[in-house]
């Protein structure tokens, strides 16, 4: 499986080792497996390609240039699923492979307070 990661940026944080744990764990199974992130403090440590992404930083207008930049990293990489962490990389991924129809997608929000989606 070509496994695409998608996050907002390799800095310090809990969202950000988890990413590097499932790259690792993926290639330890076999898989391919990406990044698609701006770069930062742990991008030295991540044993696989990344495809640069612009940074959000909560401004929700930039989210069709960070979709524009993750379907052309589709586009040329290919993934077989791409895995977003956080809803602004989900809504970009979502944009980005809304006409591929056999890149499949998911969405892991992390550190949202539970009172935030109410069942």
């Amino acid at each position: 499986m070509r496994i695409l990661q998608v996050i907002q940026e390799l800095e310090i944080g809990g969202a950000e080792g988890t990413v590097l744990s499932l790259v690792r764990r993926a290639r330890a199974q076999g898989h391919d497996v990406a990044v698609a992130a701006a770069s930062g403090r742990l991008a030295s440590e991540l044993d696989a390609p990344l495809f640069p992404l612009p940074l959000l930083r909560r401004r929700p207008w930039r989210i069709p240039r960070a979709a524009w930049s993750l379907d052309r990293s589709v586009g040329r990489w290919r993934p077989t699923i791409v895995h977003c962490h956080n809803p602004g990389m989900a809504i970009a991924a979502s944009l980005a492979v809304r006409r591929r129809r056999r890149v499949g997608a998911l969405v892991t929000v992390h550190g949202v307070p539970e009172e935030d989606y109410p069942a």
